[in-house]
């Protein structure tokens, strides 16, 4: 269902992008020989007037072939094959330069058009969402051992803004320490009628492979605070031990436990010993015994676990039709700030390629969105189209950004870019990208499943 779903996700999205590059070159009279969704080998394909619609194996993005869009290398030095190109009034590279980029730009603006639809049409929908999300972010406590906690952060600060910036939410603030790992900053809180600034250096998240920021005040580490297993790392020394998701855990080495915050204080203050845990499953009270993991990016002892999120605890956030609309807008332009933020810190080194998710993570969470319910679903496919279309339009190579990049030189010079400049400029944007995709993919699995219990995996098979 994982794969079903993702598929789904992306073919809408991929659909969508190609067809603004086909409806704008059919509206200027552009011949289309190809509109593919996805790459390599041909599964099945239809032929319609002069296009052959195809679906193709590798359902990763897809493409539209238009007819003299590179006509040195569609001539492939047949002087009879280019004088036809150049002689075409339906070729591309014969069009104005105008309707040209109107037709690149087309594919992104598409994207960003998909977002704009499905956004408020989240909200129309209904999502289930945690109450304190859009809660004023006040402090409702500090783990032990973290940027917060030496920082001297309390329960009952209120944070006013960020590096100068003011949130308003707890969404604003975690979607701002999520993206900003081992990063250092100034916040200013509020505290007792007095506010005062705090130099703090976010942290890597303990709980997750993801390169992710963590402070230690993220309210899911407070908020519903009962000792439920609900999850496990990769590698987890939980699972191994034969813990269970929906377990209750009562006591460890003897000392009653209440509260999540307290297990993972009570573990991290053993020093890696062996510990004794009692659990409630189905009623019945067990012991497990488990030897803690040492993390290295965080120095700390680990179970490999993930707190139960009771569906219970959560609100539906639901709107008529024009607050949806304004809700919507409003979520798009905060995705936006936030891809830009993105983008810019990726850009000038301050945020590692390890932040990013792949097909693997974009495949769960597609699935994650599906399961939580049609509204979330349409929310991530809102998030992922408006990031397709920004991306789409950065000017690297082979990129449309790229190509619009080119025609802003033409439009400049009077004349096209070189075909030696614009074929090895793409061979580079190309090469770029397909060692990133290789970068970020290898490092989805690594997050997801470990290489460490890969190799374990595959060594039991010998």
């Amino acid at each position: 269902m994982t794969i079903l779903y993702f598929v789904i996700a992306l073919s809408i999205l991929v659909i969508a992008h190609e067809w603004g590059h086909f409806i704008v070159a059919r509206l200027n009279k552009i011949r289309v020989l190809k509109f593919s969704v996805g790459f390599g080998p041909k599964l099945f394909s239809t032929t319609k007037g002069d296009t052959e619609y195809r679906v193709s194996l590798i359902p990763l993005g897809g493409y539209v072939q238009l007819y003299g869009e590179d006509p040195e290398a569609e001539a492939h030095g047949d002087s009879t094959a280019m004088q036809a190109i150049q002689s075409s009034p339906d070729a591309f590279s014969q069009k104005p330069l105008f309707a040209r980029s109107l037709t690149v730009l087309a594919g992104p603006t598409m994207n960003i058009f998909l977002a704009l639809l499905f956004m408020p049409l989240a909200f129309m929908i209904g999502r289930m969402v945690p109450d304190f999300m859009d809660q004023p972010p006040v402090v409702m406590g500090v783990e032990e051992q973290s940027p917060a906690f030496d920082a001297g952060l309390k329960v009952g600060d209120r944070l006013v803004a960020i590096q100068g910036a003011s949130v308003q939410d707890w969404e604003e603030v975690l979607n701002w320490i999520i993206t900003h790992p081992e990063t250092q900053t100034r916040l200013t809180i509020e505290r007792e009628g007095t506010v005062q600034e705090v130099a703090i250096k976010t942290a890597l998240s303990p709980v997750t492979r993801q390169k992710m920021g963590y402070l230690g005040i993220e309210p899911y580490y407070f908020w519903k605070d009962d000792p439920i297993i609900g999850g496990f790392a990769p590698d987890s020394p939980a699972r191994q031990a034969g813990l269970q998701e929906n377990d209750r855990i009562l006591s460890i080495n003897g000392q009653k436990i209440a509260t999540w915050t307290e297990m993972t204080q009570t573990i991290r203050a053993g020093n890696g010993d062996s510990i004794s845990l009692e659990i409630e499953r189905g009623g019945e009270k067990q012991s497990i015994t488990i030897q803690p993991r040492f993390d290295e990016k965080n120095k700390i002892w680990l179970l490999g676990v993930t707190k139960f999120e009771d569906p219970t605890r959560y609100i539906r956030k639901q709107y008529p039709l024009a607050e949806a609309l304004r809700e919507g807008t409003r979520e798009n332009l905060k995705l936006l700030r936030l891809t830009g933020d993105v983008i810019w810190q990726l850009v000038t080194f301050q945020l590692s390629y390890k932040t990013l998710g792949g097909p693997v993570q974009i495949a769960q969470a597609t699935a994650q969105a599906a399961r939580s319910g049609l509204g979330d679903f349409f929310y991530f496919l809102a998030f992922l189209s408006m990031q397709l279309g920004i991306l789409n339009l950065l000017p690297i190579p082979v990129l449309d950004g790229g190509h619009l990049f080119f025609m802003v030189i033409e439009g400049i010079r009077k004349k096209p870019v070189s075909l030696k400049i614009r074929s090895i400029s793409q061979q580079v944007g190309l090469a770029l990208l397909l060692t990133l995709m290789v970068l970020v993919t290898a490092n989805d699995i690594d997050s997801v499943w470990g290489f460490a219990n890969i190799w374990g995996k595959i060594k039991g098979f010998f």
